[in-house]
């Protein structure tokens, strides 16, 4: 069936796609400002670890914004000119000399008024829109701009690993009792080996109780979504805003998506069509769109903080 929410597609022609499928123009970092304004809540270890989590997603944001922030930046220059040349006149545009710093320093005073700084704004924008779109026409350069995307929805899944294995070995860490429950859960008792309990008591010299978590986490690695469900849900049982972040569809088809891009190339299969309920045709390349980043990129943000949250509160 059909998931028009996923936002994934496969690819269609050029001259169906607008630029903004391809290129981050509307992501912004103030939409990270619910993680931002959390970490401030934190102290010790948690905050570091909410810091490197927020840090993550911010180069997320700063990667796949690329194209147009130098496209954006190389159109401010061509308006300037342009504006500057009006004031020359389109013969003395490149000519050096006191006229040229003369009608420069004319126009860094007007840009001061709001009516000129909106005009080059405009002009920039316009300038930068045409700029992206020429690079698009070539075919390399539309295949480079969406791999960029499809590697930032790598780099948003690994953001929340990263943060998922962190926060297990600290709580674990600090907390070992609390590997009791691990053990004793249906759930996850099968994801740890007495086997190898022994041999990490005898690397440890027979004292687990500072670094539980990490002998735990070279058992059960927090790179599979379903080990990271499971073994929070046991943890913090009872917590049903971090069973629902956690249990949010959205956040598998990122997971699945990932592994596609990552193991595949990002070449949809029967496999990943089944497991995600994505209606995609087998043999095309999944198609990143920036809205669909920017929807991942709040999803993990946000389930990041129920992380943050519940083990605060332990």
């Amino acid at each position: 069936m059909a998931d028009e929410s996923a936002g994934i597609q496969s690819e269609k022609t050029r001259e169906e796609l607008p630029i903004d499928e391809y290129v981050g123009i509307d992501l912004d970092f103030d939409s990270l400002q619910f993680l931002f304004d959390f970490s401030k809540s934190l102290a010790g270890k948690l905050f570091d670890l909410a810091s490197v989590f927020s840090d993550n997603l911010v180069a997320v944001i700063t990667n796949a914004s690329a194209t147009w922030v130098f496209a954006r930046r190389a159109g401010y220059r061509t308006a300037y000119q342009s504006l500057v040349g009006v004031s020359l006149g389109v013969r003395s545009v490149v000519t050096p000399g006191e006229p040229a710093k003369t009608a420069h320093e004319k126009l860094d005073e007007h840009l001061k008024i709001p009516k000129w700084r909106g005009t080059l704004d405009n002009m920039a924008g316009l300038e930068a829109r045409q700029m992206v779109v020429d690079f698009l026409e070539n075919d390399v350069s539309r295949a480079c701009a969406a791999t960029v995307l499809s590697q930032c929805t790598v780099l948003t899944w690994s953001a929340f690993e990263i943060l998922a294995s962190d926060l297990f070995t600290t709580l674990l860490n600090e907390n070992p009792h609390l590997t009791a429950r691990l053990l004793k859960s249906e759930h996850t008792k099968k994801l740890y080996q007495s086997k190898e309990f022994a041999a990490a008591l005898e690397e440890n010299k027979y004292d687990l109780s500072k670094c539980m978590g990490d002998v735990l986490l070279r058992q059960a690695r927090m790179d599979r979504l379903d080990t990271i469900r499971c073994v929070y849900e046991v943890l913090f049982e009872g917590n049903e805003s971090l069973r629902q972040a956690l249990g949010d569809c959205r956040i598998w088809r990122l997971w699945k998506t990932r592994n596609l891009i990552v193991h595949r190339a990002g070449v949809v299969d029967e496999l990943f069509r089944t497991s995600t309920g994505i209606d995609v045709p087998i043999g095309s390349k999944i198609k990143i769109t920036p809205a669909l980043l920017m929807s991942d990129l709040l999803l993990v943000g946000k389930a990041g903080v129920e992380l943050l949250a519940a083990t605060r509160l332990s």
